[in-house]
């Protein structure tokens, strides 16, 4: 099964080795697509005024959502990016890194994607939905 990311709001993790955020949300609503880059203290730009200051121009998201939390809050940190991505709707995410690991909560594996609930299983992120 085959799920078309370009219609479902979803959230793919910055796994990159120079990652400049946590993630990014594609929200995808009526053929208004919207991007909103995730980021905390450890990484990506507080604002959209800083990341239009040092991110390539097709590289500047819509929003920019800051969690003012590093990863000594590891656990809160994980909890608050749990309540963006449901206060934002989020149906899927990609998460490449956990889907070797997990690959009985993988909805499509051609894609590395998770339904919102079982990625938060995974990561047991809770009380939240």
């Amino acid at each position: 099964m085959s799920i078309d990311l370009n219609k479902e709001t979803h959230f793919i993790i910055d796994y990159s080795s120079n990652a400049c955020c946590i993630g990014i949300i594609y929200e995808n609503k009526e053929s208004n697509s919207t991007t909103m880059m995730v980021t905390d203290l450890d990484c990506g730009p507080m604002d959209m005024a800083e990341a239009k200051e040092i991110l390539w121009d097709d590289s500047v998201p819509d929003h920019v959502i800051h969690i003012p939390l590093n990863n000594e809050f590891h656990q809160v940190r994980k909890q608050c990016l749990g309540a963006i991505l449901a206060s934002h709707d989020v149906v899927y995410v990609v998460d490449s890194e956990m889907a070797c690991e997990f690959p009985s909560l993988v909805c499509d594996a051609s894609q590395n994607l998770f339904t919102l609930q079982a990625w938060f299983k995974m990561r047991n992120i809770t009380g939240i939905l």
